[in-house]
């Protein structure tokens, strides 16, 4: 047997999925959706166990946050038709994170303020300590300014 005829499923009645596809309440990525229905078939369920398995979930997560509700591909492959394996239950609602301590401040980030990107000038004068007043103040004595260079790199 060839690996092609391996992964060929047999036929399937594309009216039996369509019919599953419009009852089932969370659809996504059908072709997957069908290969998890031949799966099914071929595995011994009939459409009508399948059908009907769906028609109860449909009805158990009907006012459910989406989010809690499975999507196809997920409920065929748990195969909750069969009766040793637990029914298929709706996911938890996610629930908001607990703060690590909630006795503490929240801490608040201020994203308003665009920081303008910082000019060569603007480095140096942060790198040795000055002011920008002192910098303007200062900037036409070569002494003092030879006197900071020798100085270095003060933050």
């Amino acid at each position: 047997m060839s690996a092609v005829e391996e992964l060929d499923l047999g036929p399937l009645d594309l009216d039996e999925f369509a019919e599953f596809w419009q009852v089932f309440p969370r659809k996504r990525d059908r072709s997957r959706a069908e290969g998890g229905y031949r799966r099914a078939r071929r595995g011994g369920a009939t459409a009508e166990v399948i059908l009907a398995a769906a028609r109860a979930y449909a009805a158990e997560v009907e006012g459910c946050p989406v989010e809690s509700v499975r999507w196809a591909v997920e409920w065929l492959r748990a195969e909750p038709w069969k009766p040793d394996v637990p029914p298929v239950t709706p996911r938890p609602a996610p629930r908001r994170r607990r703060r690590a301590d909630p006795s503490k401040p929240r801490r608040i980030r201020d994203t308003t303020r665009v920081r303008e990107p910082e000019t060569p000038r603007a480095k140096w004068i942060r790198e040795h300590g000055l002011t920008e007043t002192e910098y303007e103040q200062n900037k036409s004595d070569a002494e003092w300014l030879a006197h900071i260079t020798r100085r270095g790199v003060v933050a």
